[in-house]
């Protein structure tokens, strides 16, 4: 560390020595430009490439699966664009330069108060879980689960908060309720770019005690296996839902099952059904649409899921937006 400090306060040295030799002269502006792009061109070739804060430009509307690596999130910051106008050798206001550095370095900082509220979101979840694994271990649990498809910096956080206080067990196990949940609400994301947040809601919201009852009571449909007492995934409930509301017809077309949606007798099911859940009625609405196209959208099944995104992610929401937040961002 004291090895890079003395680079630091030589490249500073060295720019400002050379920003009176260089024929624009004496000026403290120009002396404190050339000094602070040496010092912008040292710090950005000793950034790491992920992190809070990635190398500088290495970001593309690639969609690497880790964002800040090359060809991952297009929104990096470097070192010479945070500090913007102020090491422009034309700028010879001293003391507005000083306020741009001040303000360039400021952008590059982790935004401590977003920091705070999901350390303590993630605190709040392993409370409400009964203390079982610690904060680190339900953060990786959750990532895991997600696959990293975040919407929001301390989405995911939210979500354990969420899904812990309506009383579900965590679990890292595949086949757990938690992990099928995770996995339900990542993809919804990197599918359709439903929040984490509405997607964990209407998840829970299917198999928990309101749900649960109301889709016995209209459909007769339990979202449990009886024999294992096993929650059922999404997809298990909205596939023995579209039977109920075709009446066991198939051949419908992907052009009739819009139709229907629109202005028949299965939008008005959808619409009667999720009445306040706007999440859920847009996933299932896909999941008939999919259906009729002979697809299989089944949000808690990885595999199945890969075959409907394609080739180079053309039904991937974060490619398609060229964005992603992942762990490297959190």
């Amino acid at each position: 560390m004291s090895g890079e400090i003395s680079k630091l306060t030589g490249a500073f040295t060295s720019g400002w020595k050379s920003g009176g030799q260089n024929g624009n002269g004496s000026t403290g502006g120009n002396r404190l430009a050339t000094a602070l792009s040496n010092v912008s061109t040292h710090v950005n070739s000793i950034m790491p490439s992920q992190g809070n804060m990635p190398k500088a430009e290495t970001g593309g509307t690639g969609g690497g699966s880790t964002a800040g690596t090359a060809g991952g999130g297009g929104n990096n910051i470097s070192i010479s664009k945070a500090l913007g106008n102020a090491i422009q050798p034309n700028n010879t206001d001293l003391g507005t330069m000083l306020k741009g550095v001040a303000g360039g370095f400021a952008q590059m900082m982790p935004d401590v108060d977003a920091t705070m509220k999901r350390a303590g979101s993630y605190y709040r979840a392993n409370l409400f879980a009964g203390n079982p694994m610690g904060r680190a271990n339900m953060q990786g649990w959750t990532l895991h689960g997600l696959g990293n498809n975040l919407t929001s910096l301390g989405s995911d956080a939210n979500v354990a908060k969420y899904l812990t206080g309506q009383g579900m067990a965590v679990g890292m196990g595949a086949n757990t309720t938690y992990q099928q949940t995770l996995r339900t609400v990542g993809n919804a994301a990197r599918y359709l770019n439903i929040s984490n947040e509405d997607a964990a809601a209407s998840v829970e919201r299917l198999t928990g005690g309101a749900g649960s009852s109301a889709m016995l009571r209209k459909f007769g449909i339990y979202t449990s296996d009886l024999a294992t007492g096993k929650e059922k995934t999404q997809g298990q409930i909205f596939e023995e839902l579209a039977q109920r509301l075709t009446a066991g017809r198939g051949n419908a077309t992907t052009e009739e099952t819009m139709a229907s949606i629109r202005r028949g007798n299965l939008g008005q099911s959808i619409n009667q059904f999720f009445q306040g859940d706007s999440a859920g009625a847009e996933m299932f609405k896909q999941y008939m649409i999919d259906r009729a196209g002979g697809k299989k959208m089944d949000l808690s099944d990885n595999a199945a899921m890969k075959k409907l995104y394609g080739a180079g992610g053309a039904n991937d929401v974060r490619i398609v937006t060229g964005k992603q937040i992942g762990r490297a961002h959190v």
